[in-house]
C-alpha cells in the first residue's frame, strides 16, 4: 500500500521557492522551479535532460520529509506527490521531467497542467509540442496511471484558480493559439522580417503559447512567465504585452518575485515591463555571460531588487541592486514566504 511522503512534511505555513534549473555552458538555459507549501509540491517545468537538478531535488525533498524513517528511503511505497505545471513544451523546460521524474518509482504525479492544443503543423522542424505532448500522455499512462491531465483552454475562459488556505494559484492560459496560419504570419512579420521559416515559426509559436502561473500567499506574489516573448521595447503588441493586458487585473501592479521572460537572455527587451512590476526578486534562468539584467541595472539604477541567477552545479548567484554579488552553494531556496501563525 502506498504511503504519502507528503504526510510527513512540516506544516509550518511557509511557501518556499526553489530555483533548481541549474545551467551550464553546454546547456545554458534550463527552467525548473519547485514550490512547496506545507504538504503540497508543485514542479514548474523541470529543465533539460542531462541536467537532473529538478529530479534530484525532489528526491532530496522526499528524503528530508522522511526524516528518521531511513528504512523508507529505498522503499518505493513511500512516494512524494507532486503537481506538474507545464508552461510550454520545449525541451529545456520539460525534458528532464518526461525522461526521468515521471518514470521514478519514488514520485507520484497527481496532476499535470499543460498548454492548449495548437494548430502549429506537426511536421515543422523543432515542433517540440508535437513531439512532447503525445509522449507526456504515453509516459503518464504507463508510469503514473493515477494522474490527471488538465489541458487548459486559451483565453480568459481557461483561467483556473486553485486555493488552499491563504494560498492561491492562478493558471493563466495563452491569449490565443499562436499556431494558427494567421498568427504564424504575424509572428513572421514580427520576428523574422516578414520571411516565413518553419523552424523559426515552431520556436516563436511554442514560446508564445505559454501558460503563466501566479502564486499568492501572505500578501506576496510570484509571477512565472515561461518563455513568452518581448523583443521590442517600443511595440505594444508582442505576446508578452498582450498576455499582460489580458490578465492585468489578476497580476496586479506589483509582483514580489518575477521570472524574466524567456530566461532573461540579453536580447529580450523586457526591462520596462519588469520595472513596472517593481519586484523584489528578478529570476534569470540562463548561465550566459551577458543577460538582460545588465540593461535593467543601467536603465533603472535606483530600483532596489535582487537578481537570482543559476550557475553550474549547485551554484546560485544573488546580484544586488548595488552590483554586489553573493554566491550560494548547495542552497536552492531563494525565497521563504511566511504565513500567519
Amino acid at each position: 500500500m502506498e504511503k504519502r511522503v507528503n504526510d510527513f512534511a512540516p506544516h509550518d505555513n511557509i511557501l518556499r521557492v526553489r530555483l533548481v534549473g541549474h545551467a551550464s555552458a553546454e546547456r545554458c538555459k534550463s527552467d525548473a522551479f519547485i514550490i512547496t507549501y506545507n504538504d503540497m509540491v508543485w514542479l514548474v517545468d523541470g529543465g533539460m535532460r542531462g541536467n537532473l537538478d529538478s529530479y534530484e531535488r525532489l528526491l532530496e525533498l522526499r528524503q528530508a520529509w522522511l526524516g528518521d524513517r531511513r528504512h523508507a528511503v529505498e522503499d518505493e511505497k513511500y512516494k512524494l506527490h507532486i503537481t506538474w505545471l507545464v508552461s510550454h513544451f520545449h525541451l529545456d523546460h520539460v525534458q528532464t521531467t518526461v525522461a526521468h521524474t515521471l518514470k521514478s518509482p519514488y514520485i507520484a504525479l497527481d496532476e499535470a497542467i499543460i498548454p492548449p492544443v495548437t494548430e502549429l503543423p506537426p511536421e515543422y522542424p523543432m515542433n517540440d509540442d508535437a513531439y512532447f505532448r503525445p509522449m507526456v500522455g504515453e509516459v503518464i499512462a504507463k508510469y503514473q496511471p493515477g494522474a490527471g491531465i488538465t489541458v487548459v483552454d486559451a483565453g480568459r475562459t481557461g483561467i483556473d484558480r486553485r486555493t488552499c488556505g491563504e494560498l492561491s494559484l492562478d493558471i493563466l492560459p495563452p491569449e490565443c493559439d499562436w499556431g494558427t496560419p494567421e498568427n504564424i504570419r504575424f509572428m513572421a512579420e514580427l520576428y523574422s522580417g516578414g520571411l516565413h521559416d518553419d523552424k523559426r515559426a515552431s520556436i516563436t509559436v511554442i514560446n508564445s503559447n505559454c501558460i503563466w502561473f501566479v502564486f499568492r500567499f501572505a500578501g506576496r506574489s510570484i509571477l512565472l512567465t515561461g518563455d513568452t516573448m518581448k523583443r521590442y521595447p517600443d511595440r505594444p503588441d508582442e505576446p508578452y504585452d498582450r498576455m499582460h493586458r489580458l490578465y492585468s487585473d489578476i497580476i496586479g501592479s506589483h509582483v514580489d518575485i518575477v521570472k524574466w521572460v524567456h530566461h532573461g537572455i540579453a536580447r529580450d527587451e523586457a526591462a520596462a515591463c519588469v520595472h513596472a512590476l517593481s519586484p523584489e526578486y528578478i529570476v534569470i534562468t540562463t548561465a550566459e555571460r551577458e543577460t538582460a539584467s545588465e540593461k535593467f541595472a543601467a536603465d533603472y539604477p535606483d530600483n532596489e531588487y535582487t537578481v537570482v541567477r543559476v550557475g553550474a552545479a549547485d551554484e546560485l548567484f544573488r546580484i544586488m541592486s548595488d552590483g554586489s554579488v553573493t554566491e550560494d552553494t548547495g542552497v536552492d531556496i531563494f525565497a521563504d514566504i511566511r504565513g500567519e501563525g
